[in-house]
């Protein structure tokens, strides 16, 4: 799993910013440490529309992490609720069918829009349990939607002339595992200094890798391999 979305409210009850901060920055940690390279965010507009850019960040993600801490407090000293915001971000991930989970406060109401869907209860100040279930959650989804590579492409002859900036170069991967043979995939390349990269999402555990490169009628291909460094011959006519 290569990105994931982490809704959570920028404007806090006050009683509970300074443990809404800690939770928000415990649960970033844990995903860097695990690995995973893009993290979105939204925007918290008080309650407005969500916004395209938003929009698009929940698309571009795997899945989504809500954190349901308190946000206002209800009549009548009957708990507290989350941010509608949240909410709202929580159903656009659901209905485009991504990978959710809820990291919900000890006192905050539950939303309906979380009864039927997994979550766990956070419990501050302790942080250790929330972060156990989100880890064992990621391990999953790993397992389900596979994981991020960069690698190099090799020769040096290719990735001398493979171009990112025209597009009729093509550059495509699929994976094997235990002999079912996925479809092609296009992936994005870039150049560094001294080689060329390629990122290939969506790699589950124990996957061989098979790379080709087009560049109008001219076809470089790999066989199936192990990850970092791809070497591709080119195919003849």
């Amino acid at each position: 799993m290569d990105s994931v979305f982490l809704s959570y409210t920028y404007s806090p009850h006050p009683e509970f910013e300074e443990e809404t901060n800690e939770l928000v920055k415990s649960v970033r940690m844990m995903l860097e440490a695990m690995g995973i390279p893009q993290v979105f965010t939204g925007e918290d507009l008080g309650g407005q529309q969500l916004s395209t850019e938003v929009k698009q960040r929940i698309e571009r993600s795997q899945a989504l992490i809500a954190l349901e801490t308190p946000w206002k407090q209800l009549a009548g000293d009957q708990g507290y609720i989350a941010s509608d915001w949240v909410r709202r971000e929580f159903t656009q991930a659901e209905t485009l069918g991504k990978e959710l989970i809820a990291v919900v406060h000890e006192k905050v109401v539950l939303n309906s829009a979380f009864k039927d869907r997994e979550h766990t209860v956070f419990c501050p100040p302790d942080h250790t349990l929330v972060l156990l279930k989100l880890m064992r959650t990621i391990a999953l989804w790993n397992k389900k939607l596979g994981r991020a590579h960069k690698v190099e492409i090799l020769p040096s002859e290719l990735s001398e002339i493979i171009d990112e900036d025209d597009p009729a170069h093509l550059c495509e991967y699929r994976t094997v595992v235990e002999h079912d043979v996925g479809e092609w995939r296009k992936a994005s390349f870039w150049h560094e200094p001294g080689c060329a990269l390629a990122y290939l999402s969506g790699i589950p555990d124990a996957a061989k890798v098979q790379m080709r490169v087009k560049m109008g009628q001219v076809v470089w291909q790999s066989t199936f391999t192990s990850l970092d460094r791809i070497a591709l011959r080119k195919k003849e006519s």
